[in-house]
């Protein structure tokens, strides 16, 4: 209960919770990815790939960019499983290399279905299965500085994390503790949060239009 007050009270969660923005939607289908696919580390039972790449594949039908932290989320999976493979030889754990492919291809299948969905729609709405709607020889693209996007994300008063989510300087406390003992975990969380941080940080519109709070970063807080 104390982590539900927390996380409505004191992140950029709440303005959010009534809004049709994308950035809530991805940001739970990550979390729910990311919880599956440690539920398949632990039980090794091949439906919660099925889960986590469906959650996956919906965080790309919502923000095709988002394609990148999924790139991230996949790595993990990967990893993990060789890990318990590895395991698996010298501990003695019950885990084949069969079951590891058939965790991937689960994972994988519903990731190209969205995919493939989303390719469908950009060929209906745009006649072009590449284009997304926004008009990039106009400059709607990664152009910003880095420096001035990830300043402005973090930072500025104006949309900076740091002011809009007050948990997140409990939460740079306590990802140390993480990295420590949860090591592969929290490298996953690390480096979706960096990605995110510098994939925004570039884009030409970084404060995320009409927002409250740097929008893009919503997912950050799941």
């Amino acid at each position: 209960a104390l982590l539900g007050v927390l996380f409505g009270l004191c992140t950029i969660a709440w303005p959010y919770a009534n809004q049709f923005f994308g950035e809530p939607l991805s940001g739970l289908c990550l979390l729910g990815c990311v919880f599956a696919l440690i539920m398949w580390r632990q039980t090794q039972r091949v439906r919660w790939m099925v889960v986590a790449g469906t959650e996956a594949g919906l965080v790309i039908a919502t923000a095709a960019v988002h394609l990148v932290l999924i790139a991230v989320v996949g790595a993990y999976a990967v990893g993990g499983g060789v890990n318990m493979w590895q395991r698996s030889g010298r501990f003695g754990e019950p885990f084949s290399l069969r079951q590891l492919a058939s965790g991937i291809i689960a994972f994988a299948l519903p990731v190209l279905v969205a995919g493939a969905l989303l390719l469908w729609y950009n060929e209906v709405r745009f006649s072009n299965v590449l284009e997304t709607g926004y008009h990039f020889e106009s400059g709607e693209g990664f152009t910003t500085p880095l420096t001035q996007g990830v300043y402005g994300l973090i930072l500025s008063p104006y949309r900076g994390l740091l002011w809009h989510t007050p948990l997140l300087f409990a939460s740079l406390l306590g990802f140390i503790p993480v990295l420590r003992r949860l090591r592969f975990d929290g490298a996953l969380i690390g480096t979706v949060s960096v990605a995110l941080v510098v994939m925004y940080g570039v884009w030409w519109m970084w404060w995320g239009g009409f927002a409250w709070g740097p929008r893009f970063l919503v997912p950050m807080t799941a």
